[in-house]
């Protein structure tokens, strides 16, 4: 008996569009139909059957059996279903997309009351990070769901069901999966977040000195340690808003306003630059 095998791709640092979904999604179909002809060539006419009959058990199991079914799971949970890639161009479908799924086991269960022995489960998961959370550890990596989990008995089936999908996830791949990386944050705590909070509190100094310091000891130090952790949280905050403007993994079609937050996230992070460069410059002249 042959071996049976189970595999599973992660899909990280992708931006799609509809166009490459449609792509996939007609990829997969024509290896299911490969698959149908094994598998249709090896049923065996029953002996109540007429070779009429038989012939039309076998078309039905082609039409219907061997299918790519596809959810689209909207943000504000509507759900379009489809049978084939026309859904992904379909004019009721989500306006924003958090998910898509496809399978074959959906319409294979349907037809035959059972689960088929080569089958393909593929989620891509548009969803993005909450710019604050404070029910997740912020050094964690960015939770997502997108993987293809391919099961089977052949090793041409697996490889083939894994190159339809990656062939295209290749070529969209973007350069932001270190971004969404463990323990990114505590590395630029560390070179970023705390030596700009003291540098901040240094350029402070005088003023805190000079309109609470003489007032009480007590008020600048509260002020410094206020400063301190504002900033680290500010820090936080513009660490959480990079990965919500960059996510994993996109979907171009989506056309939401982290486009447009790119150029916010950039106006922001070249002031700290010119700002930093601008002191480092000023120490040798």
């Amino acid at each position: 008996m042959a071996n049976h095998l189970r595999k599973t791709v992660p899909i990280r640092a992708v931006r799609l569009d509809l166009t490459d979904v449609a792509t996939i999604c007609r990829r997969l179909q024509a290896q299911l139909a490969e698959q149908a002809d094994i598998e249709i060539a090896a049923l065996k006419k029953l002996d109540n059957q007429t070779d009429q009959q038989f012939a039309e058990v076998k078309e039905r199991a082609r039409t219907e059996a061997f299918k790519v079914t596809t959810s689209l799971i909207g943000r504000d949970g509507q759900t379009l279903f489809g049978a084939d890639d026309a859904v992904f161009s379909a004019p009721n479908r989500p306006d924003k997309i958090a998910s898509i799924f496809m399978t074959n086991i959906t319409a294979y269960q349907s037809f035959a009351h059972q689960r088929p022995l080569h089958s393909f489960e593929l989620t891509l998961d548009f969803s993005k990070p909450r710019l604050i959370d404070f029910t997740v550890p912020v050094s964690a990596p960015t939770a997502n769901s997108s993987q293809l989990f391919v099961d089977g008995s052949r090793d041409a089936w697996v490889a083939a069901i894994t190159n339809a999908v990656t062939q295209t996830t290749e070529a969209r791949k973007t350069n932001r999966r270190w971004l969404h990386r463990g323990q990114l944050y505590d590395a630029g705590l560390l070179l970023f977040g705390v030596p700009f909070t003291l540098y901040v509190c240094w350029r402070l100094s005088g003023w805190i000195e000079h309109h609470l310091g003489s007032i009480n000891p007590f008020l600048s130090a509260a002020a410094y340690v206020y400063l301190f952790f504002f900033l680290l949280n500010g820090y936080r905050a513009l660490f959480g808003y990079t990965k919500w403007t960059f996510p994993l993994v996109e979907l171009a079609d989506n056309n939401d306003t982290s486009i447009s937050h790119r150029a916010v996230w950039g106006a922001i992070v070249l002031a700290l630059l010119v700002n930093v460069v601008w002191e480092v410059l000023k120490l040798f002249w």
